[in-house]
């Protein structure tokens, strides 16, 4: 599977912040579906607890109109939480998006529908390669 074009920038930023990420997608699958998760990361706290979180990255990169490309991201990280919760498997999902396409994407009806939907979403700053933001 191929990576969207910020996928480094994103892991490289979580990554400054103690994340470490699996250098490979993290399958899932049911009887009826298979889907690939682009990254799986794992944080130690307080010495030995462990936190996880899977993230799907979308970089919004397409020229022009990225309409079809956000309710594609949306319906992706829906299906993915829901196929997490059918296999019980009870680990953070998040849509890792770039800031500059939070700003400029993400206006008030979409960021509406993210909230409205439950999406957390991990907003990085791919230029200086920087968390700005988590959203639970």
């Amino acid at each position: 599977m191929a990576f969207d074009q910020c996928h480094f920038q994103i892991v490289h930023a979580l990554e400054k912040e103690g994340w470490t990420v699996a250098n490979k997608q993290t399958r899932l699958y049911s009887e009826t579906r298979q889907v690939f998760i682009d990254i799986y990361a794992e944080k130690r706290a307080n010495g030995s607890a462990k936190n996880v979180l899977l993230s799907e990255v979308k970089c919004f990169a397409g020229s022009g109109d990225n309409t079809r490309e956000i309710y594609t991201a949306i319906g992706q990280y829906l299906v993915y939480r829901s196929l997490l919760a059918e296999l019980q498997i009870a680990i953070p999902l998040y849509l890792a998006i770039p800031l500059l396409a939070y700003e400029s994407l993400f206006e008030p009806a979409v960021r509406r529908v993210v909230e409205e939907s439950r999406i957390k979403l991990l907003i990085v700053n791919v230029d200086t390669e920087e968390v700005a933001q988590w959203i639970d």
